[in-house]
């Protein structure tokens, strides 16, 4: 799973375009946005972020801490986890070859991805 650029044997659009898929996917189903990056060959999935409501504008600031801290923000930021974890799996039905970089990152959570997927990426210490 680790691969550096200007590795000819891995197939770097494959992972791009799946990235793109996820982030796309999440942003449909759950109206979260994504950050993630490509590290090393695979893709580190960074923090998802709920979307805001159009109250903000008002009094943007005391809204902005409220928001962040309120129970819904902690939920739907829940939601996007579940709906990236169902990303990656549509993800690697299309891009069979690159699964092993697609899961690696996702892999760290063992209550979202179970705990053979789990063992499987990563090791105890």
């Amino acid at each position: 799973m680790y691969h550096e650029w200007g590795d000819e044997t891995f197939d770097w659009r494959a992972l791009a375009a799946a990235g793109e898929y996820i982030r796309k996917y999440v942003r449909r189903y759950s109206l979260c946005s994504l950050m993630y990056k490509e590290k090393y060959g695979s893709l580190r999935y960074e923090w998802i972020f709920p979307p805001y409501g159009g109250i903000y504008i008002y009094m943007r600031s005391k809204i902005y801490r409220w928001w962040n801290h309120c129970w819904l923000y902690r939920k739907w930021t829940n939601l996007g986890w579940l709906v990236l974890k169902r990303a990656v799996f549509n993800a690697i039905e299309k891009w069979p070859h690159i699964k092993d970089e697609l899961l690696s990152d996702l892999a760290a959570n063992e209550k979202l991805v179970g705990t053979e997927i789990h063992k499987k990426y990563w090791t105890s210490v």
